[in-house]
């Protein structure tokens, strides 16, 4: 599993803490282990931006992926997505890194499944809640 992330998040334009620690993970080690993901049965799932994308509209998307691209805060509405709420979100870091996910959570809760991005292309899930 550690391969499948470090194989997705060389493909990454940009960067953050959580990016290095995959590229320096222990292959000996789980991705728990690591500090890469909290271990759930999410681990490894992927979600394209372009499923996103139909979920959320095409607008958003684009503002979110300007807002990775320049390490700016963004954040969309929540929108539907599959029977679960969805959000798009992105943080920039004082050192000039970018986090930004995908959360997908239960109507009306704030309980629910979370996604980083690792690439231009790719959530994978990290934690649930």
């Amino acid at each position: 599993m550690i391969l499948k992330y470090q194989k997705l998040a060389q493909l990454a334009t940009h960067a953050n803490d959580w990016l290095r620690k995959i590229a320096n993970a222990d292959l000996e080690k789980s991705l728990y282990e690591n500090r890469i993901t909290t271990g759930t049965r999410i681990d490894g799932q992927c979600i394209r931006l372009s499923t996103i994308e139909k979920y959320c509209g095409s607008v958003d998307m684009h503002l979110f992926r300007e807002a990775v691209k320049q390490g700016k805060q963004f954040s969309t509405v929540r929108f539907d997505f599959r029977g679960y709420d969805g959000t798009l979100w992105c943080e920039p870091r004082e050192n000039g890194d970018v986090m930004a996910g995908f959360s997908k959570e239960y109507r009306g809760c704030l309980n629910g499944y979370y996604y980083l991005l690792i690439n231009d292309e790719y959530m994978i899930g990290y934690d649930i809640d």
